[in-house]
């Protein structure tokens, strides 16, 4: 990837490289815009909005995936409060791509910062249904889709507020910051901003829901007009302003 961008933007979005590039149609200034560390909680709303519009197998393998999510943004903290520098942490994630590595290196995780062990059968109990989708074909229904995300969300969330009882807010955000100047540093972005606009079900890092599945899965149905695939569509107003002021452009609305 080239590397001159008038500015980065982090956003909760993603693709394959967790780095993707937005060039402004008017004045072809281009910004650098790189995903921060709440995959999972995108995922999930994934998995949500599958659930809510009847496709139930996407449902599952959403809410899968976004377990895989938060094991690493789980691995990233944990590597992260070990003083380790970003560098390291990037490439290491790298190394751990393959799914049971990934579990591996979260169960380790979590074992070091809370002197606990995950059950073998909570974790078969999320694995089996994905793997019966992905390996015999199976067909989910409703009910088992539902309570099959209900179990994740109870996960996540749980694993989220003993986080917050050792870590606040700004103990994780520090993260972004961490990446953000890595970034800026390997790119030359001259100027940068964090954001953050998606409405999801999943708290982030350092923060808890106070919320059961079920009231969250009835407040999340206006959500569903959001678009995540693409940040810079759906931009709120102060990222707008931001990059109007950054390349001098009247209106981005493309």
């Amino acid at each position: 990837m080239e590397t001159n961008f008038l500015g980065a933007i982090f956003e909760e979005c993603y693709s394959d490289d967790d780095i993707d590039v937005y060039q402004c149609p008017r004045c072809n200034s281009k910004f650098l815009v790189a995903s921060r560390n709440d995959k999972y909680r995108i995922l999930f709303d994934y998995a949500i909005i599958s659930l809510q519009d009847d496709y139930f197998n996407n449902a599952v393998l959403n809410a899968y995936m976004s377990l895989e999510e938060f094991m690493k943004s789980f691995i990233k903290l944990a590597l992260y409060k070990h003083h380790t520098d970003i560098e390291t942490i990037v490439e290491f994630l790298k190394s751990i791509n393959l799914a049971e590595n990934k579990k591996g290196a979260f169960l380790l995780s979590y074992f070091q910062q809370f002197n606990k062990i995950i059950s073998k059968n909570k974790w078969d109990g999320f694995t089996k249904l994905r793997n019966k989708i992905i390996h015999d074909g199976k067909f989910v229904n409703k009910k088992d889709a539902y309570d099959y995300c209900e179990k994740m969300y109870e996960f996540i969330n749980g694993i989220l507020s003993e986080i917050s009882k050792k870590y606040n807010k700004d103990d994780c955000s520090s993260i972004d910051f961490a990446f953000q100047e890595y970034y800026n540093k390997k790119y030359n972005s001259k100027l940068s901003k964090i954001s953050s606009f998606v409405p999801s079900i999943l708290p982030e890092l350092g923060s808890t829901s106070e919320k059961t599945f079920a009231q969250a899965y009835e407040n999340f149905k206006g959500a569903k007009t959001y678009c995540y695939k693409n940040p810079i569509k759906k931009m709120d107003a102060e990222l707008k302003k931001y990059l109007q002021t950054m390349c001098n452009m009247k209106d981005i609305d493309k």
